[in-house]
């Protein structure tokens, strides 16, 4: 927590623009962390085996609903899905 502090300060003074990625995040990031949520409880039942496969795998788990949370989340922030 001390390290997240320390990081967070020292980067205030940086004044260059962020990397397109992580605009793209940072713009998606309130319909992210509603998908996400829903995925994580109800992912087994919408994917069926796919989800069972990876679900063991903790930090596969994440990297795949945070992709799928991300995929979702562009195209109703961009006003495509109404």
């Amino acid at each position: 927590m001390v390290a997240a502090d320390a990081i967070t300060l020292g980067l205030l003074g940086v004044r260059r623009a962020a990397p397109r990625w992580v605009r793209a995040v940072s713009e998606s990031s309130l319909g992210i962390y509603c998908i996400h949520p829903f995925l994580v409880t109800h992912g087994a039942s919408v994917f069926r085996g796919a989800w069972d496969t990876i679900a063991p795998r903790g930090w596969l788990l994440f990297l795949v609903a945070a992709a799928i949370s991300a995929a979702l989340a562009h195209p109703l922030r961009r006003g495509l899905v109404t």
